[in-house]
């Protein structure tokens, strides 16, 4: 019994009672009334365990008959405790399951339970909190039996009678368990296959009406561009033709989902518009005529080029010319056109001054001596543009002296011209 009256002190110590201290045997004693109106039912018996720090707990009956009605009399000292059981059997309650010391406020068996500290107050009433380890909730299967109802008399034309079938099956099961049940298990699960029952209800299906009205207006207004397609690129209305057609193919099919029908038409809108105008392209033809009028202008000293380097040039001239006069010509082929013109015109290689060579056959040889002489009698006459060849000692003009200083070197007298 001592090892149960320490238990409870513990407990004493949970529910901030009063210090040790003020446990004193010798404290004045007053009737405590204590309120279990709203707990009495039946002819429940009602047990007080009263303890302090000084004397060994006792039970002590209670009989709420005797006293003010809805309250019971109890006789305490400042710094005692009482725990009170109550009980249908009226006897004395067993301590061991009064008390469930694994769990601090678990109370076990078919006894109600409270405690309560009477520590500085003396007299008056004081209101005890039950806890009923015995009641079984059913607040959640009413709840579920409620709405059941909704669905079974009001709203079964709406679901599958196979699934209202079923939901009344666990429906007749949750109300014959409310009746019966004496586990709060069984509530449990009585109300969790009703829960299921409602939750598995199936719909009936409805026909779904599918709105082509938008594919109808796009279908209309691709149509209306046939009257001008000329003015639009093959690419952009071949699209837009595809689209047409598998929206026609869409606003016919009366199986058509409205997914289905959204698509078809926003492909479509999209379609028309991704119509490009077919505009004719301004070729600008600027540059390649500036390469032309550059390359027929080296014309005038052709002799001064290699035979390779201005064959070349000629051949991409002739090509620009054909591509200058083309009304059709791309811009790209323009642009082709006039960089390999101007490249054959940088690539032009200048023939190395020959001095000497008057006759321009590529040799200095006496001829040259000669011909010379020949332009100084006047029997001949040397080109200005081979003046500078005539001109050996480069004074400025034609005399005998450059005849003489090529005869000078072709004898070897002399290195170089």
């Amino acid at each position: 019994m001592k090892k149960l009256i320490s238990l409870f002190l513990i407990l004493v110590m949970m529910l901030s009672v009063t210090s040790i201290s003020l446990f004193n045997a010798s404290a004045i004693e007053a009737n405590v009334f204590v309120d279990v109106s709203a707990v009495i039912t039946g002819d429940e018996g009602f047990w007080a365990w009263i303890w302090d720090d000084n004397t060994e707990g006792h039970w002590v009956p209670m009989n709420t008959s005797e006293n003010e009605t809805g309250y019971f009399v109890v006789t305490m000292s400042v710094g005692q405790n009482v725990v009170f059981a109550r009980i249908r059997s009226g006897e004395q309650p067993d301590w061991s399951l009064v008390w469930n010391q694994t769990e601090d406020t678990q109370y076990t068996g078919e006894y109600n339970c409270a405690v309560l500290s009477y520590s500085d107050t003396i007299g008056g009433k004081m209101p005890i909190t039950w806890k009923n380890i015995n009641a079984i909730d059913k607040n959640a299967m009413v709840k579920a039996m409620r709405e059941a109802e909704k669905y079974i008399y009001e709203q079964a034309d709406k679901y599958t009678a196979d699934s209202i079938t079923k939901l009344q099956g666990a429906y007749f099961n949750a109300q014959s368990c409310y009746e019966s049940a004496t586990t709060q298990v069984e509530v449990d699960e009585a109300t969790e296959k009703l829960n299921t029952a409602i939750s598995q209800l199936v719909l009936i299906d409805e026909p779904v009406t599918i709105d082509k009205t938008m594919l109808r207006v796009a279908i209309d207004d691709a149509t209306s561009y046939y009257m001008s397609l000329d003015k639009f690129t093959d690419k952009s209305w071949n699209a837009m033709e595809e689209k047409l057609e598998n929206a026609y193919e869409v606003y016919e099919n009366e199986n058509a989902t409205q997914a289905e029908v959204d698509l078809a038409t926003q492909e479509l809108l999209d379609a028309i518009d991704g119509l490009v105008i077919d505009e004719p392209e301004i070729v600008d033809k600027t540059m390649l005529r500036v390469a032309i009028d550059t390359a027929t202008s080296y014309s005038m000293s052709l002799d001064k080029f290699t035979n390779e380097s201005w064959n070349t040039m000629e051949e991409k001239l002739e090509n620009a010319y054909e591509v200058y006069e083309n009304e059709n010509a791309t811009q790209a082929e323009v642009n082709l056109a006039t960089q390999e013109l101007q490249d054959a015109i940088d690539g032009l290689e200048r023939v190395k001054e020959l001095i000497g060579d008057v006759d321009g056959d590529g040799v200095v040889s006496i001829t040259d001596a000669t011909f010379i002489q020949c332009h100084l009698a006047q029997l001949n006459t040397i080109d200005e543009a081979r003046h500078n060849y005539a001109d050996t000692d480069k004074d400025g003009r034609i005399s005998i002296a450059d005849a003489t200083m090529i005869q000078r070197f072709l004898a070897q007298i002399i290195p170089e011209l």
